[in-house]
């Protein structure tokens, strides 16, 4: 079977000083694929530097240097051209060291056989094509790294690893590592409190799996009106009811091949779980209006601020939908329990803020080591909006408590086995309710927050880092509304 693509799909570069074995390769291969020979080295250089060449052909005795020298001086250089290398004198040590290099595709003996060159042809352009796609892949994932590493104040772990600090975030980073080593499609439950960074988490896991090149869709539950969420998650055919002028395409149809994440799924609405059970079940529904199954291959990755457990006990959420969700879970931790992280966080959003104000606001140094044992009931999301509002409103440069208008007397949220907040009413120990005992500590942080909001419940919960839903729900749990 003969080779022949058209001549700009695959480029060749034939290196020998004899002009006779030029002549050679351009008669049997010329034709074929997009053929340059040159008699030195330095000629193959300047070619190397403007052309791009898939496939790289080289003598081993060379007057300038040998084939192998050659091509360990410029392996670096051109890391995605694949090299073969010629010779008539079969050196058993030389071609061991020459594989053991991993910098060659083949060390082939003269005199070749033409069907074998073109065997040749045709795995250059399969490495070829490996090494482009991997390396878009390691550059987009650099790109993901540096990003998610700048909101989460910049820190980023070595190439190849993910986004986080080497202080706190550190145990998360590698259990991250180890799932997207041995389980890259499992489902996985990223629980902590709002404001902590679960979806960046998520899109970390993303970045790291196989499917790594298709879509990443983010569901914010709570932002979804109850009667739209059928069509959100699984689309609609037209006419499926008074607004469905076309069809629609649900979240699922367009995370398909690649990672589906729900946020704060303990939200969901109870007629949703089951649908969403039977996904991921069986990896087929059907559009609202619909009778065509629809089959998708998507990872599904949740995250959810609640104890999933205590709304299983309250009858709030499917026992069987849970367990289907758990199955990697993964605790990202508050704020204040990595308050090493602190300081590198405010610097990191004061220059933020310097930057879209024009000022230049620095902190305190008895600030910042009075911030590290602040409670941070908002986490990294109420870290940022204090320094944003300390930056625009001071008519100073050096902020101080004063300045962030941090209330130390806000206690920390009671946190349960699962690293959740504790809102759930259970006993403990067979003593009182849970919620019974944490009542007046509740109720003095809302009251708190409340009144640094100055009464708007939206303000204060973008103080906190929660929706405005949860907000309003807590607040009747703890009679203040």
């Amino acid at each position: 079977m003969s080779l022949k693509p058209k001549q700009e799909d695959f480029n060749v570069l034939y290196i020998d000083d004899e002009q006779a074995n030029l002549a050679l390769f351009r008669r049997l291969f010329g034709h074929e694929v997009h053929l340059l020979t040159v008699a030195n080295n330095v000629e193959a250089r300047n070619i190397l530097s403007k052309e791009e060449i898939h496939l790289l052909i080289i003598d081993q005795r060379m007057p300038e240097e040998t084939g192998l020298d050659f091509i360990e001086a410029i392996s670096d250089e051109y890391p995605l051209c694949a090299k073969v290398v010629l010779t008539a004198y079969a050196d058993r040590q030389v071609m061991r060291k020459a594989f053991q290099t991993n910098k060659i595709l083949d060390f082939i003996l003269k005199p070749f056989e033409e069907e074998d060159m073109r065997e040749v042809f045709r795995r250059a352009q399969d490495v070829y094509r490996e090494r482009l796609q991997q390396a878009k892949i390691n550059q987009n994932y650099e790109n993901l790294v540096h990003d998610l590493g700048q909101d989460l104040g910049g820190h980023a772990l070595e190439a190849r690893e993910m986004i986080g600090s080497q202080g706190g975030l550190k145990p998360l980073i590698e259990k991250v590592s180890r799932i997207s080593s041995h389980s890259p499609d499992s489902t996985v439950l990223i629980l902590g409190e709002s404001g902590t960074g679960k979806e960046l988490i998520a899109r970390a896991l993303h970045a790291q799996s196989p499917r790594r090149n298709q879509p990443f869709i983010a569901v914010n539950c709570p932002a979804i009106a109850e009667s739209l969420w059928e069509s959100e998650l699984f689309g609609h055919e037209k006419g499926a009811f008074s607004n469905a002028h076309k069809r629609k395409l649900g979240r699922f149809e367009l995370a398909d091949k690649g990672t589906l994440f729900l946020d704060e799924i303990g939200e969901l609405p109870e007629n949703l779980q089951v649908k969403l059970l039977r996904i991921l079940q069986e990896r087929t529904f059907e559009r609202v209006g619909g009778t065509k199954t629809l089959k998708v291959d998507v990872r599904v990755i949740t995250a959810t601020n609640r104890s999933l457990e205590a709304e299983v006990r309250s009858g709030r959420f499917r026992q069987d939908l849970y367990y289907r969700l758990n199955v990697v879970p993964l605790v990202v931790p508050a704020l204040r329990d990595r308050a090493q992280d602190v300081p590198d966080l405010l610097n990191h959003f004061l220059k933020i803020s310097n930057k879209k104000t024009g000022k230049n606001c620095t902190i305190a140094p008895e600030t910042l080591e009075a911030l590290g044992r602040y409670a941070w009931p908002g986490n990294i999301r109420e870290l940022e909006n204090l320094v944003e509002r300390a930056v625009v409103l001071s008519d100073h440069d050096t902020l101080g408590l004063e300045d962030l208008k941090v209330d130390f007397s806000i206690p920390p949220p009671l946190i349960d086995t699962c690293g959740q907040i504790a809102w759930e009413d259970f006993p403990e120990d067979g003593g009182q309710p849970l919620r019974s005992q944490i009542r007046s500590d509740e109720v003095e942080k809302y009251k708190n927050v409340l009144k640094q909001a100055r009464g708007n419940i939206s303000e204060a919960a973008r103080l906190l880092g929660i929706h405005r839903r949860t907000l309003t729900d807590r607040l009747r749990k703890a009679d203040l509304i």
